[in-house]
């Protein structure tokens, strides 16, 4: 009895399952366009602009630099191109004490940390808990990495 080898070449593609799959796609497609059309001729009243203002004054954040050598910066205002304007603090624990003051007043105060690559991170974690300690909780710090680029001049605002 001779046995007869199957071809691999004649290899076939099932039809009957491509076609459903394009009938359930094209059921899909009408489906949703359809909708569209109806979502079109719904009405939506649109709230006039004015509902957006808020009519809280927004929280003030004041950026602390921790620099080299103890020496501390900040900026509490902007210049008119939008870069902060740094001015050196002659004593920290005035000027935080000064932040709390504002802070116990009912002014919201944000404050944010930047510290140079050279500071060590005790003083960034002394600094946040000197905050803490005021009752200013809401802090950001910022870590800044200077090698191979400009580093930061006092008085030149270039940040």
């Amino acid at each position: 009895m001779r046995i007869r080898k199957q071809n691999d070449d004649d290899v076939t593609l099932e039809m009957s399952p491509l076609i459903d799959c394009v009938f359930l796609l094209l059921i899909f497609f009408l489906v949703t366009t359809m909708m569209k059309k109806m979502e079109k001729q719904i009405r939506v009243d649109v709230p006039d602009s004015s509902v957006t203002i808020e009519e809280h004054a927004e929280p003030q954040r004041v950026i602390i630099n921790l620099g080299k050598n103890g020496v501390y910066y900040s900026a509490t205002e902007r210049l008119q191109d939008g870069r902060p304007d740094f001015r050196r603090i002659p004593n920290i624990d005035n000027f935080v004490a000064d932040l709390s003051k504002r802070a116990s007043a009912g002014n919201e105060v944000n404050v944010r940390l930047y510290a140079d690559d050279d500071v060590e991170f005790q003083t960034v974690i002394d600094m946040i808990d000197k905050l803490q300690a005021n009752h200013l909780d809401k802090i950001d710090v910022r870590m800044r990495d200077y090698r191979g680029s400009r580093e930061y001049v006092p008085g030149s605002n270039s940040y």
